[in-house]
């Protein structure tokens, strides 16, 4: 049993692993190639590969792999164009490391959490399988909660977002300790459905990041849609309706003109000048008022001076 229990936590470290490089990479570079089901295949080829590996239980060799597997994958399957290759597999080999270091740290806080609680199990392959989950968890949470914010912009996580991801990885702590403590005694149903139960989380909680992220990537990018569809039918509208004012206005051009000929020819000087100051006043509306070179931005400020002007509000604009 505790040797099955330590393949499936094997398993699902290697899972981890490659399910962090391959968002990596997609989060950062671009796919040479765009058959269909190459980029599915290549995770999986990958994950069988590890496993098998770290059967082995051999961390010099982990690494050789780790190093030479996600370095091939990178320099022949991914490419930037802004960058050379040789910066992309560096990137690649540094996030390795910092998943190691990460690893590590999460092997220390278990065991020196065990230690504390006087938990440690007796059996050595119980023991390596809790270090593997709970390193993973903590790299899970490290990778995807800060490391991806850094290097993708467009993520949007809420507040409920991250109480989720703190009650996940509680719930995943506790189930360390009770794997401990189950272990010492015969009960190896208990153990390997408490197992179970503790990946079947954290896989869930990949999941669940990613759909999060991209739901609220989208959601935003709907909000701002939405919102440039407004200010475009607000703008239309303010456009139709200078419309039908200039062609009421031309309309009347002819009679306006020939009063202002009428008045001057009749020796009406002044009356002329104030109709003409009328006929000014009247098209001014229809001249457009440039207050910054920003186009979106004049039509935005223009048509909060046209409101404010319906409503009689005084409205100064300083640029």
């Amino acid at each position: 049993m505790s040797n099955t229990i330590l393949f499936f936590c094997s398993l699902f470290s290697c899972v981890v692993i490659v399910n962090i490089m391959f968002q990596f990479w997609n989060d950062r570079l671009e796919k040479k190639y765009y058959h269909k089901h190459l980029y599915n295949v290549l995770p999986i080829i990958s994950i069988v590969i590890l496993t098998l590996v770290n059967m082995f239980m051999n961390s010099i060799l982990n690494l050789i792999v780790n190093v030479l597997l996600f370095g091939a994958i990178c320099s022949f399957f991914y490419y930037q164009n802004s960058s050379k290759q040789l910066i992309i597999l560096l990137e690649t080999e540094a996030l390795l490391v910092i998943m190691g270091v990460v690893e590590a740290l999460g092997v220390f806080v278990i065991d020196s959490l065990l230690d504390a609680l006087d938990l440690i199990p007796e059996s050595v392959e119980i023991l390596k399988s809790i270090e593997s989950i709970f390193s993973k968890i903590i790299l899970l949470f490290l990778y995807y909660v800060v490391l991806r914010k850094i290097w993708v912009k467009d993520i949007i996580r809420t507040r409920m977002q991250y109480v989720l991801y703190l009650i996940v990885f509680s719930y995943s702590l506790i189930n360390m300790l009770a794997i401990s403590v189950i272990s010492s005694s015969e009960k190896p149903i208990v153990l390997a459905i408490t197992v179970a139960a503790t990946i079947f989380v954290v896989m869930f909680l990949i999941y669940f990041m990613k759909f999060s992220d991209e739901r609220n990537y989208y959601k935003l990018r709907s909000e701002m849609m939405e919102q440039q569809i407004k200010i475009q039918l607000k703008q239309y509208e303010s456009q139709s309706e200078k419309y039908r004012e200039s062609m009421s206005i031309l309309h009347d051009v002819d009679k306006h003109i020939k009063m202002i000929e009428g008045l001057n020819a009749k020796g009406f000087k002044e009356e002329a000048k104030n109709y003409t100051t009328k006929i000014k006043s009247l098209l001014q509306p229809l001249l457009p008022i440039r207050y910054t070179d920003n186009m979106i931005l004049n039509c935005l400020l223009a048509d909060k001076v046209r409101e404010a002007k319906n409503l009689d509000i005084s409205f100064t604009i300083d640029i």
